[in-house]
């Protein structure tokens, strides 16, 4: 049987009996002068003190009772991690709010329930998080409280397990046994593999435990706005949760981003737009307007090269804010292409997952990009993502939807990305039929991408 399945499902009720404390029946003196290795006392108490006669465990259980939950717990080599050991400092300089999380981490593992049942701790790695999660877990272990630690691959990993032949416990026994331990602290949250499987299991273990509002402590070196956007709801949730962030987060993906962000884009305002009496200028205003206002579903500007799409894009952006990731799709493959480089500060995953669950979207330029394989594979993983999460998307492009000829062989891939574009009950889509937005008098040939 696994240790893990051992402890949690397992032990606890072989705990609350002898847990391997029977003495042989060779021993003849007790270890425990006061109970006689019975584990319980009564107190000299009056008469008419409403615990006379009562049982009360024997001092020599508490170390025992430790002892018992310690092995249960899945801490392994993480139980020297304390306070004590802590260095609030850091191994290699002071660290960005570390003491201010040392200080909550400290308040929470005296009793979870005190205030806000969940804490979540968001840094880089090697910032301490493991270690103040691992001291929470031994605090509560010294206090004679019940407590599970676990890396998120690896309990995955574990229920996994538990449709082998040869596992000792069903799934169902240690799915609950998870669900319902009375702290659960999940280290590593965001780097379980990215599967359909992987993520619903997360999401029902976590969403039981918000809607239970059990005490609950998660690490992760993701930004709480980078996780997937059921867990990110509820790891937002300020009535249940408080998010800690230590250290400097890795900006480099953000100062990508900041670089895109031009000067002349942030000039590209609502105020700056002019729709000089062109009823599809006005509408396509109008909706831009409206998403920026409440950022809800998909808005689909469609127009040829130099309609004021961008334009309305980056108003978007520039009224909805930090939330709002603004980038043009050759970019964005450019983005991803180069997280593969040897010295690249910002790994595949990281890149990939910013653009999965920004809060807002915007892809200017769609169509622009390269029709190679991967680069259509990527755009449509990230589309049907966002589709069916649903997330709040902008989307600019130059292709008429209703050019048959544009969806050649080679671009059937784009017949997918299409069906969900076009799906009237998440997308709104606005043609911009209207002489070129700058230049008016210039006559623009409808551009065809080369398949």
């Amino acid at each position: 049987m696994h240790p893990l399945t051992e402890t949690i499902v397992r032990a606890r009720s072989k705990a609350e009996s002898s847990d391997g404390l029977q003495r042989s029946q060779e021993e003849l003196q007790p270890s425990c002068r006061v109970c006689k290795d019975h584990g319980f006392v009564r107190r000299d108490l009056p008469v008419d003190h409403p615990e006379f006669g009562q049982a009360v465990p024997c001092s020599c259980q508490e170390g025992q009772l430790r002892d018992r939950i310690r092995r249960r717990s899945n801490l392994g080599h993480l139980a020297r991690k304390t306070f004590d050991t802590f260095k609030p400092d850091g191994r290699d300089g002071p660290l960005q709010h570390s003491a201010d999380a040392f200080e909550a981490c400290k308040t929470f593992a005296q009793n979870p329930k005190d205030d806000l049942p969940w804490l979540v701790l968001s840094g880089p790695s090697g910032c301490g998080k493991t270690h103040l999660a691992a001291a929470i877990s031994n605090r509560q272990i010294e206090l004679g409280k019940d407590v599970f630690f676990a890396v998120v691959p690896d309990l995955l990993d574990y229920l996994r397990a538990t449709f082998g032949p040869a596992s000792d416990v069903t799934y169902d026994e240690l799915f609950e046994a998870i669900r319902n331990t009375p702290l659960l602290i999940l280290d590593d949250l965001g780097m379980q593999s990215d599967t359909s499987w992987a993520q619903e299991k997360m999401f029902q273990v976590l969403n039981h435990r918000f809607n239970a509002e059990l005490p609950t402590v998660i690490t992760t070196s993701y930004s709480v706005d980078e996780l997937d956007g059921r867990l990110r709801a509820r790891l937002s949730d300020k009535h249940v949760a408080r998010i800690i962030p230590i250290g400097e987060r890795d900006s480099s993906l953000d100062e990508l981003l900041r670089s895109d962000w031009t000067e002349g884009l942030r000039l590209q305002t609502f105020d700056t737009f002019k729709t000089d009496g062109h009823a599809s200028l006005a509408r396509a205003a109008h909706e831009a307007v409206k998403f920026a206002e409440n950022p809800n579903r998909w808005l689909v500007l469609v127009g040829e090269t130099g309609r004021g799409k961008t334009h309305l894009a980056a108003a978007i952006k520039n009224v909805v804010g930090d939330s709002a990731v603004f980038i043009t799709v050759p970019r964005l493959l450019d983005h991803l292409r180069a997280t593969y480089a040897p010295a690249s500060l910002v790994t595949y995953d990281r890149a990939f997952n910013r653009f999965l669950n920004a809060k807002v979207l915007i892809l200017d330029d769609y169509g622009t990009h390269s029709s190679r394989p991967w680069a259509e594979e990527k755009l449509f993983q990230l589309i049907n993502h966002r589709f069916n999460s649903p997330l709040p998307t902008v989307l600019t492009t130059n292709i008429r939807f209703d050019d048959s000829n544009r969806l050649s062989p080679a671009t059937q891939q784009e017949v997918r990305v299409f069906s969900r574009v076009l799906d009237p009950l998440i997308s709104t889509v606005v043609g911009i039929d209207a002489p070129h937005y700058r230049r008016p008098g210039l006559d623009l040939k409808r551009r065809r991408t080369s398949t």
